[in-house]
This record gives structure tokens, sequence and C-alpha cells, in this order.
């Protein structure tokens, strides 16, 4: 019995050992994880950063195109209705030389 005890005593020992020693893998491994996921998550962080970054210049330039075609946009309008306008005026001075032409010719041809 004495033996046995001994022997137990000893299992016990080396069982604790190991308990102990798998319980350090276990905490290592763990850690290990955990400095993987803090780095992973500070990736994430710097990641959405530069994408808040992104889309802030985006609709920065989105103003500004849209501040630059409203003033295009004036202009090509206000440029269509010149021109319209100049074209009927055109026109009209062609009607009206016309008109002094025949005038003219007519007063010749009266006189």
């Amino acid at each position: 019995k004495v033996f046995h005890d001994a022997e137990m005593d000893r299992l016990d020992s080396e069982w604790e050992v190991e308990v102990a020693d798998l319980q350090a893998f276990v905490r290592a491994g763990f850690s290990d994880l955990d400095l993987e996921l803090s780095a992973k998550e500070q990736k994430l962080q710097q990641a959405e950063a530069r994408l808040a970054e992104m889309a802030r210049l985006n609709t920065e330039r989105e103003v500004k195109i849209a501040g630059l075609k409203a003033p295009k946009k004036y202009w090509c309008t206000e440029w269509h209705s010149l021109h319209a306008r100049f074209t009927r005026l055109d026109s009209e001075s062609l009607k009206l030389k016309s008109a002094s032409l025949r005038a003219d010719e007519k007063a010749k041809l009266e006189a």
C-alpha cells in the first residue's frame, strides 16, 4: 500500500506538471491570439479612417464639380439665348436691307 500511495503521489505530481504546462501553453496561445486580434482591429480602424477620408475628399470633389457645373450651365444657357437673339436680329436685319433695296429700286424706277 505504501508503494501504491507513493506511485499515486508521483502520478499526481506528473499530472499537476502536465496541467500547468497545458495551462501555460493555452495562455500563450490566447496571448498570441489577443495580439493578433489587436493588430487586426488596429488595421481595420486605419482602413475605416482611410475610407472616411476618401469619402470626405470625394464629397469635396463632387461639391467642386457641382459648383463648376452651375456657372457652366448658366453660361451655356446664356450663350444659346444670345445666339438665338443674334440669329433673329440677323434675320430681321436682312429683311430690312432687302426692303430698303426694294424701296431704293422703286424710287429709282419712279424717278
